[in-house]
């Protein structure tokens, strides 16, 4: 008996923590779709969140392994699909510190609990990435 409520008790937590990320993660507001074109020439599409600075937009990459930033070093052109239109940038990957004091503030700010739990629970060296609006 102890054994099953112990089972019990313990797949009611996994649970619980489970629906709690993802109403945390539902609850970070708006999310992109990064196009880019990958190294073989094939499209790759990558999932980010987003946040607006002046004229810019930034994006970042949440570790130097992500499989979509070489083929943007590669190729800088990228199309962002954003509330249900495809928009032109050139991106240009601002990996500093001071790039990093600049862009997580807003990120922090925009996402909220959502990234400083990104932050706590995952280990992460993000990468900014400045994508400046293109003519079509």
């Amino acid at each position: 008996m102890y054994l099953r409520s112990r089972g019990f008790a313990l797949a009611s937590i996994a649970l619980a923590l489970f629906l709690g990320w993802k109403v945390l993660a539902r609850g970070a507001h708006e999310v992109v779709v990064l196009r880019t074109e990958t190294l073989q020439g094939q499209d790759h599409y990558a999932t980010l969140w987003v946040v607006d600075a002046e004229k810019f937009v930034w994006i970042r990459a949440e570790s130097p392994t992500r499989r979509w930033l070489p083929a943007v070093r590669k190729n800088p052109q990228v199309t962002l699909r954003r509330g249900g239109r495809d928009l032109r940038y050139r991106a240009t990957i601002w990996d500093t510190p001071e790039a990093r004091a600049y862009v997580d503030p807003m990120f922090r700010a925009k996402y909220g609990l959502a990234d400083t739990a990104r932050a706590i629970l995952t280990q992460r060296e993000t990468i900014p990435i400045r994508l400046e609006p293109q003519a079509r």
